[in-house]
């Protein structure tokens, strides 16, 4: 289902279609073969990056279901950012209509 959902991604197809043939020199060898290096390269970044954060989500949220005032604080916390970006767009200058 995920290999479904990304290979009808407006945003993946947009960024293979546009962004990775900048990178493909024609001098230095066939294309198609430059594209599926960078595309395998970028599929084992993901691949690192996503291993990576499914284990350290998965170590803080057992380090914070241990911690009973943890959910509190990020709910303080969470609070805090919110009406700080509400007084930001509250306090933003924007350009008049003019009506």
């Amino acid at each position: 289902m995920a290999l479904l959902n990304n290979l009808v991604n407006p945003k993946a197809l947009l960024f293979f279609m546009v962004f990775l043939p900048q990178f493909v020199n024609p001098a230095r060898g066939h294309v198609t073969l430059q594209l599926l290096l960078l595309g395998a390269t970028l599929a084992a970044v993901a691949l690192v990056f996503n291993t990576l954060l499914g284990a350290c989500s998965g170590q803080l949220g057992r380090c914070l279901q241990a911690r009973p005032g943890a959910a509190k604080f990020q709910r303080g916390l969470l609070a805090f950012v919110m009406a700080g970006l509400a007084l930001r767009l509250l306090f933003l200058d924007r350009p008049s209509k003019g009506i």
